[in-house]
């Protein structure tokens, strides 16, 4: 278990660091172009999109992840966190490495996808988004099964629901 924990650990610090790294090279800009800083922008806009993630589940244990493509890997987390009535308790990797790989993707105009399953009432519900274009867009419950359970398999009990609309901000500069 104690292994399990530390090479885990190891992975989320190697993700952060990746995507630190990605959204790093977003802020170089090319001989001639105006100075403007779209990784200060694009992590505006996933703390944004964090926070109506958050705000937009109900209360319950919930699984946040976010899967980016990076050239020939991916990048991804997962986040677990708690919601009461009155707090949010995090668990396992800080959500702020998920909101780093959804800036970095933001910032670089590249796809992620973000899901959030929820645990309650002896059934889960997984919900799903789809960055692309510079927006993060619901997919629908149809969608959500087929790119879910692509990669997990789900129980009988797990409700498939298109995720909820999110805010929209205008794309990076």
């Amino acid at each position: 278990m104690l292994f399990h924990a530390l090479s885990r650990q190891r992975d989320d610090e190697r993700t952060a660091a990746a995507a630190l790294e990605l959204l790093g090279n977003a802020t170089r800009p090319e001989p001639g172009d105006e100075p403007n800083d779209p990784a200060r922008e694009a992590t505006a806009r996933a703390t944004a999109i964090l926070l109506a993630l958050i705000r937009g589940v109900g209360l319950g244990v919930h699984r946040l992840t976010c899967v980016m493509d990076a050239g020939p890997e991916q990048l991804s987390i997962q986040a677990d966190f708690e919601k009461s009535a009155h707090q949010v308790l995090s668990y396992g990797p800080p959500l702020g490495i998920f909101t780093t790989i959804l800036a970095a993707a933001y910032a670089l105009g590249e796809s992620a996808a973000v899901t959030i399953r929820t645990e309650g009432d002896g059934s889960e519900t997984v919900r799903g988004w789809l960055l692309n274009g510079g927006r993060l867009e619901p997919l629908s419950a149809m969608e959500v099964r087929s790119a879910y359970s692509a990669h997990t398999p789900g129980s009988p009990t797990t409700r498939y629901e298109p995720g909820f609309s999110l805010p929209t901000h205008p794309p990076p500069r």
